[in-house]
């Protein structure tokens, strides 16, 4: 294999001696991300993820995918591949420099414990030093992993020169040690072991003054920036060269001089031991070792039950701290803030009297100590103070805490803990792993295997992934199935309760583990917490003020800050993007038990009107310029707006459920949710009573088109009539001309011409008054008239207006939908190779819009222009992959299109013996959208409908 993937610097690829064109910043970020899991394979999911900020673009899977096609149609040809649900670059790890460095450190770090470790250590620090031309992905920082993986590195790298330094001091190369660790000291002034190496090597040439003054400007530099003094043996080392110590300056060996009595020494371990396997967490645990090593505050936050302080305590298992050994202090039963600092001293086996902080700081001030705080939510304030005393005026002294909300004081790092992931496809994720060890305890034999793996990624998805409610879940197949405990988590606070006598009061339940989070806020943050268990899914601040503020009469931003800074509502989004709110399903489930009946009725009123309100603004938009972001706006609210229509349809309220179903008819349409759309809309229009003429017209008419595209055209001539009704009622020319169209358009489609030209004549009759979006819609409806009567040139004229008209308004469905009427009027025309044109624009641009019926109805009859290019094959590849793609949307191209449909069919069968027919058609059942435009784009070119050189 010779391709080489540079990531130190700018993102670079070689193949062989040619430098690959990746393109813009986030296909290199792309290849960058692959590069890193070197041929493993990399979840779709996962590079979105690290592609782009939470929540991500609406077309961010399509973009993803793009980007994949381009890649591999180009510099990546051949070394790109689709495995298991995601991609894979096909490149060794030691052909990625990043990787190369950090297996060259990891050798350096296991030579480092041989008896004589200096040379093969040594050379293998270099050779990766050597390897470092700058900083990772310097050139794609935009993207989230960058940013995590160039500071992940950013340790490992500048220990690696600290130690290297050390080494060449140690074999008495002090000009050379003096070179880097001068640069390394100007790059991270705040870092004291450089310094100190750096002091120790100006002393050994002879130059104490400079070394002097390099620990005066660490000394400086900390309490101007941090506050800080420099820890006992930075002054220890000031005081040795102020003497002219032997040692320090090279004259004596160390074992010539007695050791410092008046250092003290390192207090033993006092950390719990384990009782139980400690499963995943390992990006967390890195995460906390990393802010250990950058900040003397670090609070792990997280809501009850994720298990803050388990990783805690694993993470100080593993991290190496030298002399500090960490001492655990356990907060969680202390009622009294004014005993914080007497459980400190406890802890330490300090006598001290209540409140008195003071014989804490003479123990600590003089030596290096961690303390891990336990549970610190309840006595947040006293956590607070006392820590902003302790770090002041204890220079040796870092600090771990675990709390459901941040202490707030300067120089904190705070670490979030979130649920357990969930695996992907037939991989086990963290959080199904902690289940089935602790199922193995509770159910001796249970194994985790493919019959066991969905039923228990389904049960960590309902439990949110929470470690405390997975373990207790767990518990109970000691008499419960999978399937029982599964059935019984609607009453979840009673299936998964614990009497363990070992377990904290406040974990023997999930209740309680909830209850005592609830205990801990103020009226109004309870209030507003209730009342957000009206929320089915993630909501904005524009929706929790509409249905909640009216009712809870006072500002909901205060609170709701609150709530996230402890835990009990999740925050996503970033700077750039509308922050989102959810609560954990546990904690929804107890929100709605705390609601009061009445309130709780209210409330879920307003929710029902704020969301139809919501739908009927973002309606029209779904066929203007701005339809990606209508679309990503109901796709961010779907859970609501199903919550919302499912509460119209169960109390009758015809109105607002047409509102909610009729508005997003279109958007079901564009996503392939058949099925979903059909079942909504037929529900509302089935309720008793009379809703506004404009409602019951946009109910009508999407109810028609669903039909239509999943192929139930047995009704599309009543729901047109009634929609072109119930539009003249309202008055509503736009609505009316389109009716009236699609009837004509229906008639003509199937071969029934005779009603045609009266709806095209009302259709006529509208268009002027009528909206952009509905003209071209009338347009490409009579150019399918007039391929029907056989006019195909005025038929390519009429859809070439319609394609110009939809382009205006930025529909991008009209415009596919015209392309796709005029490449069967070219196929009529046996112009295979101006219909293939036209559905390859036609199918990428609504692929990339996430109109996946659309855009299989065009690869449909794309098999049939590839059957008139002497491609059969691949046109029944096509055809099998739009069938197995169709069934999982409720889409079939042959019900949808009666008369054409079959006809492409034929003509790709025709071509084919039987045999090569179903082995061609069986292919093409696993390719998928991404796979068949590839496969468009290959033959476009080999056939000369695109250039040989075009890449999409």
């Amino acid at each position: 294999m010779d391709l080489q993937v540079c990531l130190l610097g700018p993102v670079r690829a070689v193949r062989g001696d040619e430098a690959l064109a990746l393109g813009g910043p986030r296909p290199r970020a792309l290849v960058a991300r692959l590069a890193l899991s070197a041929g493993g394979s990399v979840p779709v999911e996962t590079l979105v993820a690290a592609l782009w900020d939470p929540p991500g673009p609406p077309s961010a899977l399509s973009t993803l995918r793009a980007y994949v096609s381009r890649l591999r149609g180009g510099p990546l040809n051949g070394l790109l591949e689709s495995a298991s649900g995601g991609y894979a670059l096909r490149v060794d790890r030691a052909a990625v420099d990043l990787l190369a460095v950090q297996g060259l450190l990891r050798a350096a770090r296991a030579a480092a414990s041989d008896p004589a470790p200096e040379r093969s250590e040594r050379a293998l620090l270099e050779a990766a030093l050597a390897l470092c031309t700058g900083p990772p992905l310097s050139d794609v920082q935009d993207a989230p992993f960058a940013r995590e993986a160039a500071a992940a590195f950013a340790e490992p790298y500048i220990s690696a020169q600290e130690r290297l330094a050390e080494l060449q001091l140690r074999a008495g190369e002090h000009q050379a040690a003096i070179e880097s660790l001068s640069a390394l000291v100007a790059a991270h002034p705040l870092r004291e072991g450089p310094a100190v190496l750096l002091a120790t090597a100006l002393a050994r040439t002879g130059r104490v003054p400079d070394s002097l003054d390099v620990l005066d400007t660490l000394r400086h530099t900390l309490a101007d920036e941090l506050g800080l003094d420099p820890t006992p043996q930075v002054l220890r080392l000031r005081q040795a060269l102020l003497v002219h110590d032997p040692v320090v300056l090279g004259l004596a060996r160390p074992d010539a001089v007695a050791p410092d009595a008046a250092v003290p020494q390192a207090a033993a371990p006092r950390l719990p031991l384990p009782l139980t396997r400690f499963v995943g967490r390992s990006s967390e645990i890195a995460q906390v070792h990393a802010a250990l090593d950058t900040a003397r505050l670090v609070t792990l936050v997280g809501p009850g039950g994720s298990g803050k302080t388990r990783l805690s305590l694993e993470a100080l298992r593993r991290a190496e701290l030298g002399t500090a050994q960490p001492t655990l202090v356990e907060l969680a039963e202390l009622q009294d803030p004014g005993l914080v600092a007497a459980a400190v001293a406890q802890a330490l086996d300090i006598s001290t009297r209540e409140g008195d902080v003071e014989p804490l700081v003479a123990s600590l001030a003089g030596r290096r100590a961690l303390l891990l705080l336990d549970n610190a939510e309840h006595v947040i304030d006293a956590v607070a103070q006392l820590t902003a005393t302790l770090l002041s005026r204890c220079p040796g002294l870092q600090l771990l805490v675990t709390s459901r909300e941040a202490l707030g004081v300067p120089g904190e790092r705070v670490v979030p803990v979130p649920p357990m992931r969930l695996g992907a496809s037939s991989e086990a994720g963290e959080a199904e792993a902690l289940f089935a060890d602790r199922a193995s305890l509770a159910a001796p034999g249970f194994t985790l295997d493919e019959q066991t793996l969905p039923a228990v990624r389904r049960l960590c998805a309902a439990l949110d992934g929470i470690p405390l409610a997975l373990e207790l879940a767990a518990a109970r197949l000691a008499v419960l199935s999978l399937d029982d405990i599964a059935g019984l988590l609607d009453d979840r606070f009673t299936l998964l309760a614990d009497n363990g006598r070992a377990t904290p009061a406040r974990h023997r339940t999930l209740r309680s583990a909830v209850e005592w989070s609830y205990g801990l806020l103020d009226d109004q943050e309870r209030e507003l917490f209730t009342a957000t268990g009206v929320f089915a899914g993630p909501f904005g601040l524009d929706a929790l003020r509409g249905v909640c503020e009216p009712e809870l009469g006072f500002d909901v931003l205060g609170p709701l800050s609150r709530l996230a800074a402890k835990s009990m509502i999740e925050v996503s989004g970033g700077v750039d993007a509308p922050r989102r709110y959810r609560l954990l399903d546990t904690l929804r489930t107890f929100a709605q038990e705390q609601l009061p009946a009445d309130r709780g009725d209210r409330l879920a009123e307003a929710h029902t009107e704020w969301y139809a309100a919501l739908v009927d603004a973002i309606e029209p938009e779904l066929r203007r310029e701005g339809l990606r972001a209508a679309h990503a706006r109901l796709d961010q609210e779907r859970a609501d707006l199903r919550a919302a229509l499912t509460r119209a349809l169960e109390r009758g309220q015809r109105t607002q459920a047409l509102r909610l179903a009729g508005g997003q008819a279109w958007h079901w349409l564009r996503r392939g949710n058949l099925v979903e759309g059909m079942r909504w809309t037929d529900a509302a229009r089935a309720l008793p009573g009379r809703a506004p003429a404009d409602v019951e017209t946009r109910a009508t008419m999407g109810a028609a088109i669903l039909a239509y595209m999943a192929g139930d055209t047995q009704r599309l001539h009543a729901l047109g009539e009634a929609g072109a009704a119930q539009a003249a009622e309202a008055g509503d020319a736009s609505a009316g001309a389109v009716a009236h169209g699609y009837c004509g358009y229906w008639e003509s489609l199937f071969g029934e011409l005779e009603r045609a030209p009266f709806h095209f004549a009302e259709a006529q009759r509208l268009f002027a008054d009528a909206e952009p979006w509905a003209r071209s819609k009338v347009l490409m409806t009579r150019g399918q008239y007039l391929r029907a009567q056989g006019r195909h040139a005025e038929a390519l004229t009429v859809l070439a207006e319609a394609a110009a008209e939809g382009a205006r308004c930025g529909d991008v469905w009209a415009v596919g939908s015209a392309r796709w009427v005029a490449a069967k009027v070219h196929l009529d025309l046996n112009d295979g190779r101006s219909a293939l044109r036209l559905l390859l624009a036609a199918c990428t641009d609504t692929y990339f819009d996430s109109d996946i019926t659309s855009t299989l109805a065009g690869l449909h009859v794309a098999a049939a222009a590839l059957a008139m290019l002497e491609r059969h094959v691949e046109g029944a590849r096509l055809l099998g992959a739009v069938d197995a793609l169709g069934e999982r949307y409720g889409y079939s191209a042959v019900r949808m299109d009666p008369v054409d449909g079959p006809a492409c069919v034929d003509r790709v069968r025709e071509g084919l013996t039987p045999r090569v027919w179903a082995s061609a058609y069986d292919s093409g059942r696993g390719m998928s959208v991404e796979a068949l435009l590839d496969l468009l784009r290959d033959v476009a070119r080999a056939t000369r409908v695109l250039p040989v050189a075009a890449t999409g």
